[in-house]
């Protein structure tokens, strides 16, 4: 859906932030007051701040722009890609799990 141009603007900004992996230029994007299902601000940078590093690309896609007076509603998804870590595959954290089943079971008397 085409937006008005300080809308693509700003969405532009936010997935160029977000893949030059400053955290706190990402969280500029964010109201101190943001509330999403329960996670707030902090939380929100608690979870990215970890993974920031890894975003190798940010796509912004919105599906409905409602101006409302001074504020404007969009719907829409973000779909970043992350690099992937050799920590988080699912053959390596597998691996992982089953040593830390073998090293307990080695403790046990």
């Amino acid at each position: 859906m085409k937006v008005p141009p300080d809308v693509q603007e700003f969405l532009n900004r936010h997935r160029d932030d977000n893949v030059s992996h400053d955290i706190a230029k990402v969280m500029s994007h964010f109201s101190d007051k943001y509330l999403n299902s329960g996670i707030t601000k902090g939380k929100l940078e608690q979870f990215t701040g970890p993974m920031i590093d890894r975003i190798t690309s940010f796509e912004t896609v919105i599906t409905d722009f409602i101006p409302a007076g001074d504020k404007t509603y969009l719907t829409g998804f973000a779909t970043p890609t992350l690099a992937q870590s050799p920590l988080l595959t699912p053959r390596s954290s597998r691996e992982r799990r089953v040593e830390v089943v073998r090293q307990s079971e080695e403790r046990r008397p």
